[in-house]
């Protein structure tokens, strides 16, 4: 996926490099270059003082002493780090290692869509393996792709409860009120086989079902994936009004809820348009009473705008079809436990006469993006000042953003909207003892989880290290009083206080 996309609180809206932000394109890209330009340099000085070539011969050394052929560098979660740190990274220590190691070292790198900062790698001879639902199967016939992928959540989950118990599905899931490929098909659905997600959900159902003593029914899942949606995916949203930001990060998390705000109010407006006959297609007849409405079709000009709410599993793209008029579109679903708590169905009608329904007029969202737009920014040309329709926007990025009006190069401009968020800004501002992001997410979650945890379990929720789970609680206990930790036992637990619950209520 092309764009900008949003991660641990640094949202970001862009299309084809146009950033909403507060600066100016020109001043802003005056400051990329000068921090480009000191990066490269302080990349330099590093290199000279801690030799980082002489420190990879030494490896070299010791493991052909060993009499090992490779050395595997596996880097998981890279696209964590800031943007800027990402790529000085790259710079420093991924390039030396791929250019300097004489194919001796062998880099496996994961990292989220939109996030990949490759730096001066021939991307040529790079390997990408993508793990999302689309890209994983788009070479597949589109019959066939969905198959395809639950027959991987079937092996995922069979293997796991081989491994880890020695069980089967049926000794979990209540195989007497519906086929074990139903429960596969649906936890595929409502996860589009995200593996962390697979887990959060059967872990949520175990919480209702297991617990009492009985197998996991359908039910259970339905309410485990509305669980997930409203707990964890939420949260982002959340964030931008209860967490430390700067001002850009919180306008574009703004934005992205309001984005976000459009596409479930047209999701309902269609449902209310088949069941009232607003829609006449036969192709609705099937199920008025209670139609499909979860999924939609844009432009591919317009992915890029969609980027970060994919990347947070709000939506994810589908498929590719070409539209009646014979364009290509992409399609996207909206998120299962969203539908859920949106009382939108998920899904569409089961059979071949029904493969166009989601190419069907009522579910393009283009006037829903172009809406967005408007709404957000303005398109004008910084010489004569025209301002452009944003349905000419893919039209003027095709042509390098150059104004048709008075010929002038590269001079329109994306310029961004603010008004109609000061006021919720401000609402925010005024709060004291706003929390950093990470340490109102620590709090949030672990409140969800009973309000006593480990460092064991939030490390795991929140994936990261117990030495910063060490750091936050710090703060959290002598900054603010929000939890106090219990030492009585082996393993010290974290006791939200009632202020701390106070604070994420």
């Amino acid at each position: 996926m092309g764009g900008s996309t949003n991660l641990d609180g640094n949202a970001q809206i862009m299309q084809n490099g146009a950033t909403f932000g507060v600066m100016s394109n020109i001043n802003l890209q005056n400051k990329l270059n000068s921090m480009e330009g000191d990066e490269k340099q302080y990349n330099r000085v590093f290199a000279r003082i801690f030799e980082i070539t002489a420190i990879i011969d030494e490896i070299k050394n010791v493991l052909e002493e060993l009499k090992l052929k490779r050395l595997f560098v596996i880097m998981d979660d890279y696209s964590e780090i800031d943007q800027t740190a990402l790529r000085m990274f790259c710079d420093l220590v991924v390039n030396t290692l791929n250019n300097n190691s004489d194919n001796f070292i062998k880099l496996k790198i994961s990292a989220y869509p939109g996030r990949v900062e490759l730096g001066e790698l021939d991307r040529q001879k790079i390997d990408i393996r993508y793990l999302d639902y689309y890209q994983l199967y788009r070479y597949d016939k589109r019959s066939d792709m969905e198959s395809s992928a639950i027959d991987y959540t079937r092996r995922i989950i069979d293997k796991r409860l081989g491994v880890y118990t020695g069980k089967t599905i049926s000794d979990f899931f209540d195989t007497s009120k519906a086929p074990a490929e139903e429960y596969y098909k649906l936890i595929f659905q409502m996860t589009l086989n995200v593996v962390r997600h697979i887990g959060l959900i059967l872990d949520y159902a175990k919480d209702v079902s297991l617990y009492q003593g009985k197998l996991i029914t359908l039910n259970n899942l339905f309410d485990a994936a509305k669980r997930l949606y409203d707990e964890r995916l939420r949260l982002f949203f959340k964030e931008s009004q209860s967490a430390l930001m700067t001002y850009t990060e919180r306008i574009e998390r703004f934005q992205l809820e309001h984005l976000m705000g459009l596409i479930i109010s047209k999701a309902k407006e269609i449902k209310s348009s088949i069941r009232t006959n607003k829609y006449e297609a036969v192709i609705f007849d099937k199920d008025r009473t209670n139609p499909f409405s979860s999924h939609f079709h844009i432009s591919t000009e317009y992915e890029d705008l969609l980027s970060s709410l994919e990347l947070n599993f709000f939506i994810s793209k589908y498929n590719e079809m070409s539209n009646k008029s014979g364009k290509k579109v992409s399609i996207y679903s909206l998120n299962f436990g969203l539908t859920l708590y949106e009382n939108i169905r998920w899904g569409k009608p089961v059979g071949n006469d029904y493969r166009t329904y989601f190419i069907e007029s009522p579910f393009n969202y283009n006037p829903v993006v172009n809406k967005f737009i408007n709404e957000t920014k303005k398109i004008q040309c910084s010489k004569c000042n025209n301002v452009f329709d944003s349905e000419e926007l893919p039209m003027l990025q095709r042509y390098g953003m150059n104004c048709p009006n008075c010929m002038s190069s590269k001079s329109v401009k994306e310029v961004p909207i603010y008004n109609d968020f000061e006021e919720k800004i401000n609402e925010v501002n005024q709060q004291s003892n706003l929390l950093e992001v990470e340490q109102y997410r620590f709090l949030s979650l672990a409140v969800l989880k009973g309000s006593e945890v480990t460092a064991q379990d939030m490390a795991q929720e929140l994936d990261i290290t117990v030495q910063k789970i060490g750091w936050l609680t710090k703060k959290l206990e002598e900054d603010y009083y929000f939890l106090i930790k219990d030492r009585t036992s082996s393993l010290v637990k974290y006791k939200i206080t009632d202020l701390g619950k106070e604070a994420v209520s």
